[in-house]
């Protein structure tokens, strides 16, 4: 049956999610080829696979995307989301779930029920059958009796299903007190009920690359799963940003939300839309709701990995692609012209790891910035910033092994060739102690009209944070108004890279006291260059600290981790400011030098198995250690050589 013929109740949207390495993929690719839908048993990251489509992901053995594909059951067309499990890539499934109307969450079976070889089949408590599965592959089962061996077992659990499925229904359960019987249709429609109120979690046995028991998780995703007519409509909110109340309906107004960006260098942008309310309109004239701007959908097509069908008519609650949308992106709403309602999108973690990014030859420099944005296109966890030390651009994103594939996938998808280093540490520096009376003089004769300035400062420090400030304390005229400015100019010129280790001058203040000038050569940039020369000289007499980036750390992780963490923390010269408890983790705030955590996320995963996570926020600066001081002075790639003509 073609894609495009299935009715909104008889469509399945599903979601796979489990840690990384689970088997999720393995499972989709199973039922693809049980379903026909593909030829044979793809492998989970390998070039086999159909959902594993993306290079990196080959390289790498698992999925790094979301990805969609959907097969035929039973006349019911089933949608799969594939989510990535590792903490690094998890959070590119948060809106692709949007899609989603229930979840099959996927655990490995040698990390938490062991299930080895002897595993040849399962027990279906709705047929009261035993299923025993040829160990080809091929998914070919023998339906028989439950084994002599579990009889007992199974009727215990079948009792327990059938009063679970009673208890979700006033009438059914009137009629089993009455007869402590239902039938097959009752137990089927009552289980239906129960598992959209929450009160039965089915436990499926398989195993995805021998094809064992897969067949029973299709049919139940089949007849037990809920349609997108049984779900809620999601939180909307109008033009102004009020939370608004609206009815989704098939034959309601078109809305529907672009919940995932596939970005391929061969055939191109295709933003994949959930269709939340009405049908696709004929002429395909929509509006962004969330931006403004007008769009036009073209051809629709199902996905299946990079597979593209095309389908007639978008209809309610399915999940189409369709190509070239002009500034759409991720989590954007898209409605009917006139119409401003707007779906809620998903809020991202701040990143938790920075690189920068040099081009390595003048074509990838005019290429780069357009590439990053349509990389966080695809990618809407990826944020974009600048280094005002190194004067790069800077990619963000959830760890090392994030960034490192964004990189890969800017170099192959985009053609641009980019060498990558962590950010520069912000030091700062200032000066030790108040000096007075410090000459600052520039005179220059070329032969024509020369330059003559001279000023006298007084320079001090300032509290912590307390910025720059400039007072002018000049008393009868000895320098012209008209280059006091001039001498402030100079001044914050000198503070962009201090004498010490070429980072900025912070906390002090300067104070102009006194001066000379010339009435026909002194001029604005000789008394630049004199309060320049001031405050160097100023800085040299007063003596020079340098100052380090303090971040304010929430670390949250499982509370057995907690004294490894904790540790690793003290280790980084952190301060532990406090300790809670929340739930099964352990809360921790602590101080951290940033210099010190610029690789925190892959080491914070290794200590807590990939549960713990963390956000880092801008506290303040602090003296570096003196220990310290002389290695970052020479390795500092900002240290200037004074030049006295500048």
């Amino acid at each position: 049956m073609p894609s495009s013929t299935f009715p909104s109740d008889k469509i399945r949207n599903v979601a796979l999610l489990g840690h990384g390495f689970s088997g999720k993929t393995s499972l989709a690719e199973a039922m693809l080829f049980l379903s026909g839908a593909t030829s044979r048993l793809g492998v989970a990251g390998s070039p086999s696979s159909t959902l594993d489509f993306e290079p990196e992901e080959h390289k790498r053995g698992g999925s790094i995307n979301s990805s969609f594909a959907w097969f035929e059951h039973e006349g019911v067309k089933v949608n799969v989301i594939d989510t990535p499990g590792d903490a690094n890539f998890v959070y590119d499934a948060f809106a692709a779930l949007r899609g989603a109307d229930a979840a099959v969450i996927v655990i490995s079976g040698p990390d938490g029920v062991e299930v080895q070889d002897t595993f040849t089949g399962v027990v279906s408590l709705f047929q009261r059958k035993g299923l025993v599965y040829e160990r080809d592959g091929s998914g070919r089962y023998v339906k028989g009796d439950i084994p002599a061996n579990l009889q007992d077992d199974a009727q215990v659990a079948i009792d327990a299903l059938v009063e679970v499925v009673a208890a979700s229904d006033d009438a059914l359960l009137e009629k089993y007190l009455d007869t402590f019987e239902l039938s097959d249709a009752e137990v089927r429609q009552g289980f239906h009920n129960a598992l959209k109120q929450g009160r039965v979690l089915p436990v499926i046995f398989t195993s995805a690359t021998r094809n064992i028991g897969v067949h029973a998780l299709m049919d139940l995703l089949q007849w037990a799963a809920p349609s997108p007519l049984e779900r809620a409509a999601p939180a909307a909110i109008d033009s102004n940003g009020d939370a608004l109340d609206w009815v989704a309906s098939p034959d309601g107004a078109f809305v529907a939300q672009i919940i995932r960006t596939q970005i391929d260098e061969h055939a191109g942008k295709a933003s994949v839309l959930r269709l939340f309310s009405g049908q696709v309109p004929a002429d395909g004239q929509v509006v962004n709701s969330s931006s403004g701007e007008s769009e036009r959908l073209g051809s629709l097509f199902a996905l299946r990995g990079l597979g593209r069908e095309t389908v007639e008519r978008g209809v309610f609650g399915d999940i189409v692609g369709v190509a070239k949308l002009k500034g759409s992106r991720t989590n954007d709403t898209l409605v009917n012209p006139g119409e401003r309602l707007r779906l809620e999108g998903v809020t991202y973690p701040a990143p938790m790891m920075d690189y920068t990014l040099q081009p390595v030859g003048r074509a990838d420099e005019d290429k780069l910035k357009t590439a990053v944005e349509r990389l966080m296109d695809e990618d809407p966890s990826l944020r974009i910033g600048y280094d005002d030390l190194s004067k790069r651009l800077v990619l963000r994103g959830m760890g090392q092994a994030h960034l490192d594939l964004a990189v890969d996938k800017l170099r192959r998808k985009f053609k641009v060739d980019v060498t990558t280093d962590l950010p520069a540490v912000p030091y700062r520096e200032t000066i030790r102690r108040k000096v007075t009376s410090i000459e600052g003089k520039h005179k220059k004769q070329t032969g024509g009209a020369g330059q003559f300035g001279v000023c006298i400062l007084d320079v001090e420090p300032l509290a912590r944070g307390a910025g720059f400030e400039f007072a002018d304390e000049i008393f009868g005229g000895s320098i012209p108004r008209q280059y006091i400015p001039s001498v402030e100019k100079g001044v914050r010129r000198r503070m962009e890279a201090g004498p010490l280790a070429g980072y900025p001058v912070v906390d002090l203040r300067v104070a102009l006291k006194d001066g000379k000038y010339h009435p026909v050569d002194s001029k604005d940039v000789a008394f630049q260059m004199a309060g320049s020369k001031g405050l160097a000289a100023a800085m040299q007499k007063g003596g020079v600290k340098l100052l380090e980036p303090i971040y304010k750390l929430e670390v949250i992780v499982p509370s057995e981790t907690m004294g490894d963490v904790m540790g690793d923390i003290t280790g980084r010269r952190g301060r532990v400011l406090g300790i809670d408890t929340r739930g099964r983790n352990t809360v921790v705030q602590a101080a951290v030098p940033l210099a010190e955590i610029l690789r925190y996320a892959p080491t914070l995963r290794s200590l807590t198995g990939g549960k713990g996570v963390y956000t880092a926020g801008f506290e303040g600066y602090e003296d570096v250690p003196t220990n310290l001081v002389d290695k970052i002075v020479a390795d500092s790639p900002f240290r200037r050589a004074d030049d006295d003509d500048e």
